[in-house]
């Protein structure tokens, strides 16, 4: 059954749910493709950096530098599979924090990204590449000075934004993560079943640059490392090493990390423990003596895990019982890093802030009581920079503090979107420090940078609109007063958007579903324009989506590319089943078609599905088992899921989202009655095949689907992009635009005219 809510969400609505600046009236402009490609948001997971003297921010930025020739062709550059789609395209700039003054280190545009100001202020350190490199070098770059120091010796693969460069406290070394660069594939490469390392092409070593000589010291094989950390006395570093997980754990999803200390005087390591479940193997801290660590673990399927490791004897690690459901940071922690523990000066004490709690631990391993804090929600650290996962024992000024005071206060600062607080850990007692006002810009709770000046007071922080806009903001925390440091990347301006309704309905089973429809821009009354639906299994809570969501909620392309043609658009809830997961899903899209047939706005026999990762998987099984779609387009997918099951992906194929919850010898009929790869013969509708030449996330799926195909005679495409990433939406701007237009001709093929 479906029912319509009443009215629709308008574009000004949306606008004051997202706290964006009104932007409706006469100047509005219809959706521009190209402008849009070409006003990326901030690059995903992209660190602020804040000079010691306060005076400058280093911020990697995507897009154009406000100012730029739009014409210079830079965003033309393709993305390499040495660096990680997310930043492919950034680059480094450095704003003045007084006067707004912006600072490129480069004459002419090279990727850069990972800032980290040297102790002393005198440089920053950053990964650089040129184009004609394909991995990224450490780059020193001076003010003043002229072109960075590039290091030819100090190759770097990041496949995250969140990595961190880390200099000594004399700014004379840095520590980061060498890539190994094999001149050519060896002639024979041995691989056994019992080995727990990964293939050669993958490690990565531990490297210390001495910025005097540019000479690089290797230790430590790290193995995709996200996390390592200098030891209070500088003798060691810490990382956790990414290691292939047991026999009895391999049907979990969860990766599998050791935790490794190695002494720099001699390359000597230390294996802390046994290798433990962790998404991340970053958040994890040394006490102020230098002599234990203490470390989170938070993976898919896992329950978290809170450890210590004393160095005098590494062989064990103390585990801290947690209760059930313990959750760390703002979100659910297997989504993203948590906070780093947070020691107490004597070393015997650590802290995590998590929901409605400030947690506390002995290092001997037992809970203390924890700190109420006044909202039932998540806290992180206020000073937590999740790129770096770094931050100072606590802040060095407090409010409240005079110079002739003392200002090693036994307290910690936590952080929401709109709030800072302070809690004394002596008394218990906690404070808002800080809120904000109605007009200063939205703290981002997921991702998005912030930096604190102590000296001043001032707490910076990036804005980024749907629009495309991008600036720098200032907040003195004692007085609340905000002001906008910089315009970073000027917005598309205000941009006409189709208007929004809001479906409900119900499947067989009883359970509720919504759903959100966007029309066309010049959609009237009596308008059919048929529908791409925007697929994703077991997806939820869609039913209210407002305008901003429908520039990300697609992965393919931004949905209103398609409601500026012509098309509507749905995001539908689509609930799965562990019992028939791909039946599940044909129940679930079905119904969605149903309840766009009753809304009475769209033509619901020309509806095509649109899919990217899983996406993809759900967008060929509702193909291969429905008649209600007319065309199909399915990006990096997964197609068969006994391929998947014996191509290392055995974890995600059984207790992930290939929901099989077994092996494959154990049950080979459900592997193959849930994989549409075996149901190809059943394909009626046309099928677009989209491939990132450079996907890490999917394996390669889409060529067995196309050859199926070919052997079928069915009708289908396939486009592979070079060097391409696991999101569409993320492309280089080249292939974006590409695909755009082979994927309206399509449409257009497909699903009849406008």
């Amino acid at each position: 059954m479906m029912e319509e809510e009443a009215g629709m969400l308008s574009a000004e609505a949306a606008r004051q749910i997202l706290d964006i600046s009104p932007t409706t009236g006469p100047d509005e402009v219809p959706y521009d493709d190209e402008a849009y490609l070409r006003q990326k948001m901030m690059p995903f997971r992209a660190s602020l950096a804040l000079s010691p003297d306060g005076q400058w921010i280093a911020l990697a930025l995507r897009g154009f530098v406000t100012g730029d020739d739009p014409n210079d062709g830079r965003d033309e550059a393709e993305p390499l599979q040495a660096v990680a789609e997310e930043l492919a395209g950034c680059e480094v700039v450095v704003v003045n924090t007084q006067s707004g003054e912006m600072l490129r280190p480069f004459r002419d545009f090279r990727t850069s990204f990972l800032p980290a100001w040297s102790p002393d202020g005198r440089f920053l350190a950053l990964l650089g590449q040129d184009g004609e490199r394909r991995y990224p070098r450490l780059t020193l770059w001076e003010k003043g000075q002229g072109e960075p120091r590039v290091f030819e010796a100090a190759p770097m693969s990041p496949v995250t934004g969140f990595l961190a460069l880390r200099w000594t406290r004399d700014s004379g070394r840095l520590i980061f993560k060498v890539k190994d660069l094999l001149d050519a594939s060896p002639l024979v490469q041995r691989q056994t079943t019992e080995e727990t390392g990964v293939e050669a092409n993958s490690r990565e070593t531990l490297g210390v640059l001495d910025v005097r000589t540019g000479q690089v010291q290797v230790w430590g094989e790290m193995t995709r490392a996200c996390g390592w950390r200098l030891s209070p006395d500088e003798r060691r570093v810490a990382f956790a090493r990414f290691v292939k997980s047991p026999l009895a754990a391999r049907h979990n999803q969860a990766s599998y990390v050791q935790l490794v200390a190695v002494n720099l005087d001699d390359g000597g390591e230390i294996p802390l423990g046994e290798p433990q479940t962790d998404n991340w193997g970053a958040s994890f801290s040394w006490s102020p003596d230098g002599s234990a660590i203490a470390w989170v673990c938070a993976a898919h399927q896992s329950e978290t895990q809170l450890f210590v490791a004393e160095l005098d004897s590494p062989e064990r690690l103390c585990a801290i019982a947690l209760p059930t459901g313990t959750e760390f940071g703002w979100f659910d922690v297997g989504s993203y890093p948590a906070p780093t523990p947070r020691w107490n000066s004597q070393s015997s004490q650590f802290s995590l802030p998590g929901k409605g709690k400030l947690w506390r631990f002995t290092r001997d391993g037992h809970m203390l009581n924890a700190i109420a804090l006044s909202q039932e929600q998540g806290y992180d650290w206020f000073c937590n920079s999740v790129t770096a996962l770094d931050f100072s024992p606590c802040p060095p000024t407090a409010l409240s503090v005079s110079e002739n005071e003392d200002v090693e206060k036994d307290e910690v600062w936590l952080l929401r979107p709109d709030q800072v607080w302070k809690v004394d850990l002596a008394t218990e007692a906690v404070g808002l420090i800080w809120k904000k006002k109605p007009e200063v810009p939205r703290i981002s709770s997921y991702w998005t940078e912030r930096a604190f000046d102590a000296a001043t007071q001032q707490f910076y922080t990036v804005r980024s609109a749907p629009e495309g806009a991008v600036t720098l903001w200032a907040i003195h925390l004692p007085t609340g007063q905000s002001r906008r440091v910089a315009l970073l990347r000027e917005g598309v301006g205000a941009t006409r958007y189709g208007a929004i309704h809001h479906l409900s309905w119900t499947l067989p089973d009883g359970t509720t579903c919504g759903g959100s429809l966007l029309l066309p821009v010049n959609w009237e009354e009596g308008d059919r324009p048929p529908v791409v639906m925007n697929v994703y299994g077991d997806d939820r809570n869609n039913g209210k989506l407002s305008e901003a969501h429908f520039h990300a909620t697609g992965l393919v392309v931004d949905l209103h590319l398609l409601s500026a043609n012509g098309y509507a658009a749905f995001v539908p809830d689509l609930p799965q089943t562990d019992e028939h997961p791909a039946g599940s899903l044909v129940v679930a899209g079905e119904a969605a078609v149903e309840a766009l047939r009753g809304s009475g706005l769209v033509d619901a026999e020309r509806v095509a599905v649109i899919g990217n990762s899983y996406g993809g998987y759900t967008v060929l099984c509702l193909l291969t088992n429905s008649k209600f779609f007319r065309a199909g387009v399915a990006s990096n997918g997964v197609y068969d899921l006994a391929f998947s099951a014996t191509n290392e992906g055995w974890g995600w194929a059984e207790s992930g989202q290939g929901r099989m919850r077994a092996t494959l010898w154990e049950d080979p009929h459900r592997y193959i009655e849930n994989s549409p790869l075996y149901a190809l013969d059943t394909l009626e509708a046309p099928l677009l095949i989209l491939r990132g030449g450079g996907d890490r996330c999917v394996d390669n799926s889409a060529k067995p689907l196309f050859a199926s195909l070919q052997r079928l005679g069915k009708r289908g495409e396939l486009l592979t992009y070079r060097d391409a990433g696991h999101a569409p939406i993320s492309w280089s701007i080249a292939a974006q635009r590409d695909l755009h237009r082979r994927l309206l001709t399509f449409l257009q093929e497909h699903l009849g005219q406008i």
